[in-house]
């Protein structure tokens, strides 16, 4: 009996361990004491809790690599932006050279109208004393002068925009339609050709404002009284055709005189 040993029993509880195995951990400076099949119970509750925490963190990678792709998203939306202002920068640079250059041609179209309309008074001024010297020798000489084409010629030829208004008001009266009709056909004398007294009805310098059928930004010459109720009567023999023909011509002939003037002038004063 004392040759056996205290750990050990007999019969059919000899392989039962008499004083099991405690295992003892410390937490919360407690002790505790867990058995193994405890301890198989707390594997898979530990894997859990790691599972949890590494789909966390995955979760959390995840938010960062969308909020890094919203951010490359929005750098490329303000390139395109910045893209956008320096295209429209530059636009606006091109319109303001554009504004400025009209703004020049404005003022020097100003300065060339002051300029004719000091020559217009002038060249008025100049047909008032020449009126007055010939109607002095009409009364030396006995001859007769006629009011109504005194009246015409020295509204001819015209000067400007404001005169050619002023003419095409007076053509409705029909007395200086006719005086009108009478002191061209003078100035037309047996030619036909148009161009021969065309420079002496319109100045170059109001031509300047006038095509024939008022392509582009100028006037129309076509549609004025002068031509439609004077200028056909009196070239009638031409046709329409040619006259209409010979009209543009003159035209574009008068441009070109007055193209020359400004170019000498701009030279001068260089």
């Amino acid at each position: 009996m004392f040759g056996e040993s205290i750990f050990e029993s007999q019969g059919e509880n000899d392989h039962q361990i008499l004083i099991p195995r405690k295992l003892y951990s410390i937490k919360d400076n407690v002790s505790t004491t867990s058995t193994p099949s405890q301890d198989k119970e707390n594997v898979p509750t530990q894997e859990l809790n790691t599972m949890a925490i590494l789909n966390e963190i995955l979760g959390k990678q995840r938010e960062i690599l969308d909020k890094i792709h919203t951010l490359e998203s929005n750098q490329q939306i303000l390139f395109d932006t910045l893209g956008s202002l320096n295209n429209g920068q530059v636009l606006i640079t091109g319109n303001q050279k554009q504004i400025t250059d009209k703004l020049e041609t404005v003022e020097q179209k100003s300065i060339d109208r002051s300029e004719m309309l000091a020559q217009s008074s002038l060249i008025r001024e100049c047909k008032v004393h020449l009126k007055k010297i010939e109607r002095s020798v009409c009364l030396m000489t006995g001859e007769e002068k006629d009011e109504a084409l005194d009246q015409v010629a020295s509204l001819l030829p015209i000067q400007n925009f404001e005169g050619c208004l002023e003419v095409e008001e007076m053509l409705e009266e029909p007395e200086f339609a006719q005086s009108m009709i009478s002191y061209v056909h003078k100035l037309k004398g047996t030619s036909d050709n148009i161009e021969n007294s065309f420079k002496y009805i319109f100045a170059d310098s109001l031509l300047e404002y006038f095509n024939f059928d008022g392509r582009g930004e100028k006037q129309a010459l076509c549609k004025l009284k002068i031509f439609e109720e004077v200028l056909r009567v009196v070239y009638q023999p031409q046709g329409s055709f040619n006259l209409e023909k010979s009209i543009r011509r003159s035209i574009e002939r008068g441009h070109h005189r007055n193209n020359q003037k400004k170019y000498i002038n701009r030279k001068r004063n260089n």
